[in-house]
């Protein structure tokens, strides 16, 4: 029968699974649905213990655990973050929490948490193809810095990180330029009084940008007044 596998036997008894691309799209969506149900979804809440530890069965560890049993391709870390996103039913921001959590060293330093950036940089690049999602990885990031009991380096330093991101093309200058021009009480994820700040701190790079922006406006402008028009001659 087309779309059927018979399994079974000559001595078994004999049944039939429906292999058809619909037959296997629905088993999976249904095992979605029990994974959701089974995992529980809290929003925007850290899957800790009470002693602070992360629980065995938080999404965080579990894609740890995948990549620690062998090595992973970037497709395969892809598939499954999608996949355990799809089970516990995460928005755009916890997707990028988690991927953050897992693939970053935050607690270990600023230069440990941008080798983390470079060495995943496909990964990221993901989840900032386009303007909301860039918007919305900065400021998951600019809320880990003011929210987040990190070395202060990474406030202080906050332009040496954007400097990462935009050198590896993870966020281009549109989209820092766009986030720094955000009015600070319209911040996503923090409060205005720690997005000014933020901004204060990032301001070298960003002043960097702008003025590389002007010259490079100037630049065509002289440009265009040095052409010829040939048929005006």
């Amino acid at each position: 029968v087309d779309g059927y596998r018979e399994i079974g036997g000559e001595d078994e008894e004999v049944w039939s699974v429906d292999t058809s691309l619909e037959a296997v799209a629905a088993r999976k969506q249904q095992e979605m649905e029990r994974l959701a149900k089974k995992g529980g979804y809290r929003p925007q809440k850290e899957e800790k213990k009470d002693d602070g530890e992360v629980a065995a069965d938080s999404a965080i560890q579990i894609l740890k655990e995948y990549m620690r049993v062998c090595e992973r391709s970037n497709g395969e870390i892809l598939d499954e973050v999608k996949r355990i996103s799809l089970a516990r039913r995460y928005d755009l921001r916890k997707t990028i929490e988690l991927v953050l959590d897992v693939l970053v060293d935050w607690k270990y330093g600023l230069d440990e948490c941008m080798e983390g950036m470079k060495k995943y940089v496909i990964i990221f690049k993901k989840y900032t193809d386009d303007k909301h999602d860039a918007e919305v990885f900065l400021s998951v990031i600019e809320n880990y810095i003011c929210k987040r009991d990190l070395d202060e380096e990474f406030e202080n330093k906050v332009y040496k990180l954007l400097t990462c991101l935009y050198d590896n093309e993870i966020l281009d200058e549109e989209d820092i330029l766009n986030w720094a021009d955000t009015p600070v009480d319209k911040a996503m994820f923090v409060d205005s009084d720690d997005a000014e700040r933020i901004r204060n701190k990032a301001s070298v790079f960003i002043n960097w940008l702008r003025e590389d922006d002007e010259d490079e406006e100037e630049e065509e402008e002289e440009q265009e007044e040095g052409q010829i028009d040939f048929n005006e001659l």
